[in-house]
């Protein structure tokens, strides 16, 4: 699932990025979560499989997002 939002100036899209990071990092808080620089990786109990949680500031009108890999 994707969640997008546009926002008109990289700062105002930047500090939207910075606060749902910090929400979703409190979230998820314990030895199985690693902070990325831009999100939070999430790794299953036998650390075999992660999930990834990526916040990416794309300016409106930028074009379309790039594709994300899955793992």
């Amino acid at each position: 699932m994707y969640e997008v939002t546009s926002y008109e100036t990289r700062t105002e899209c930047e500090a939207a990025q910075q606060a749902a990071m910090a929400k979703e990092a409190l979230a998820r808080v314990g030895p199985t979560t690693e902070r990325l620089s831009d999100g939070v990786k999430t790794w299953d109990a036998d650390r075999q499989h992660y999930t990834t949680f990526r916040y990416v500031c794309r300016l409106a009108g930028a074009g379309p997002a790039p594709r994300t890999q899955r793992r």
